[in-house]
């Protein structure tokens, strides 16, 4: 066999060999990267917002009996107007499974507002999906929302957990897509 031959092939047959040890040594997993950065610019940390905003997604888990001074005086470092929190009836666990409390919970945490902070905080609402699906449950989550409102809920949250891929696109979600439930007797 010619000399040049016998070079391909093991120059062939390297490359077989090695071709699998270097793409492990060409992988980096996303976690792994951590480039130092060469930038030097000067900073100017920035711990408190100009103008007061609104925090539009927030939970806050305790509301009804929670000392809202607390999150008030860390709002005021930030210059925080308004929070908004979305957790309006908090998790609770029903035999293993994901609900949220009852409209009572709602209409403890607005007192707690309304006596403390009230404008504040915003308070958004959840339904229950426990029973999604069967006879009467869009007329009785309807019901329960429609209260929550009366009790001083802004918006309806669906956490994300509840399996939006689930419900999201469900006729029977339809009538909770209507913005008149929020807007009051004068619409």
């Amino acid at each position: 066999m010619p000399k040049t031959i016998k070079m391909q092939l093991a120059k062939g047959i390297l490359v077989l060999c090695l071709a699998p040890l270097l793409s492990q040594a060409q992988k980096m997993d996303f976690e792994d990267y951590d480039p130092k950065s060469t930038l030097v610019v000067p900073t100017h940390p920035v711990t408190q917002a100009k103008y007061p905003f609104i925090d539009i997604h927030n939970h806050q888990w305790s509301m009804p009996g929670q000392n809202l001074s607390e999150p008030v005086t860390e709002k005021d470092k930030l210059n925080m107007g308004i929070m908004n929190n979305l957790s309006g009836q908090r998790y609770k666990d029903v035999n293993g499974f994901f609900d949220v409390q009852d409209t009572t919970y709602v209409k403890r945490a607005q007192s707690n507002i309304r006596s403390n902070y009230p404008t504040r905080f915003i308070q958004f609402t959840n339904i229950s999906f426990n029973h999604f699906g069967q006879k009467g449950w869009t007329e009785h989550a309807l019901a329960e929302l429609e209260a929550d409102v009366r009790n001083g809920a802004k918006g309806l949250n669906i956490f994300k957990d509840l399996g939006k891929m689930r419900v999201a696109s469900h006729s029977r979600i339809d009538p909770f897509r209507r913005p008149s439930l929020f807007l009051g007797p004068d619409g």
